[in-house]
């Protein structure tokens, strides 16, 4: 049986997150700073996503039969919704009956 997800945090219970989009902005231009309706937007934005992404990598994984979410969906999911290729996630023929 499969646990309760719990409830997606927050954009204010992310401040490691918040540190890093500035971290990347301060990486591009150091004099640049990013406003914090801008951030709480961005973070929403990045916890949208990510929940579209593990719904339907669950919903892939249940077609498949299983209770468990692997990387595998995840992939799948990236690939045939956004055109995302993650090297190295799940995907490159490492499966045991990939010849």
């Amino acid at each position: 049986p499969s646990q309760p997800v719990p409830p997606p945090a927050g954009p204010h219970m992310a401040p490691l997150v918040g540190q890093k989009l500035q971290s990347i902005l301060s990486s591009i231009d150091p004099s640049y700073t990013l406003e914090p309706e801008a951030e709480e937007h961005l973070l929403r934005m990045a916890d949208d996503f990510l929940d579209n992404i593990v719904k339907r990598g669950m919903r892939l994984a249940k077609h498949r039969g299983s209770d468990r979410l692997d990387v595998q969906d995840l992939s799948l999911v990236l690939k045939k919704g956004w055109g995302i290729t993650v090297p190295g996630l799940g995907s490159g023929g490492t499966s045991s009956g990939s010849r």
